[in-house]
């Protein structure tokens, strides 16, 4: 599984974390932006949007 975004490499256990999650299986896609003294460190996601594993889960898709 590729993560996709930015990551500051001092936050790149973040990156780990997410690629884990989707993974083995706890989220089908997800992502994460974390901002640290006001500036955005990390912005990634990975996985999929979609119930079939066709579409992939991009920086714009739209979550509840």
């Amino acid at each position: 599984m590729n993560v996709s975004g930015e990551i500051d490499p001092q936050f790149a256990e973040v990156a780990d974390v997410l690629e884990k999650s989707v993974r083995d299986g706890a989220d089908r896609g997800a992502s994460v932006c974390v901002v640290h003294d006001g500036t955005v460190v990390v912005d990634a996601w990975a996985g999929w949007s979609d119930i079939d594993s066709t579409v992939p889960w991009d920086r714009d898709t739209i979550v509840p």
